[in-house]
């Protein structure tokens, strides 16, 4: 079983909000897969929060170690022709963000390579889209 992670869903694991404890538990021990996006879009919700007075500096760099030593031994997906390759059906089908739809893809690539494959994420779109898809799909906000 491989849980497929979103930005929305793995910033959990660095900052504490709404459904940290329910990723956390979800994930100890399993393998984590993510889009190749997720590295900008974690760095940019990170540096958002910086801006933002909700993290302070010293914060900001651990999550940002922590984060980097985790990606190294993350499963990451590429943006393959796969991938792009579903992004314009998925968008037809569902009322989905660029992002979101590369994310979804990502999921389906490896469900279609025969992977057994949670979708994991927060964003109410991508969980409606994901179990629209016949994915399997787990919000750790719920």
């Amino acid at each position: 079983m491989i849980h497929f992670v979103d930005t929305s869903a793995l910033v959990k694991l660095y900052i504490a909000e709404e459904g940290t404890e329910a990723m956390q538990d979800r994930v100890h021990r399993t393998v984590v897969a993510v889009s190749q996006l997720t590295y900008a879009e974690a760095h940019a919700a990170f540096a958002r929060l910086l801006r933002d007075g909700l993290l302070q500096a010293q914060e900001y760099e651990m999550i940002r170690y922590h984060f980097e030593r985790d990606w190294a031994t993350t499963l990451r997906l590429p943006l393959s022709e796969a991938i792009l390759a579903q992004v314009p059906i998925l968008c037809l089908r569902h009322p989905l963000r660029g992002a979101d739809a590369l994310q979804l893809a990502s999921a389906l690539v490896l469900r279609d390579e025969g992977v057994s494959v949670t979708l994991v994420t927060s964003d109410h779109q991508l969980v409606i889209a994901g179990e629209a898809e016949r994915l399997a799909v787990f919000d750790p906000s719920k």
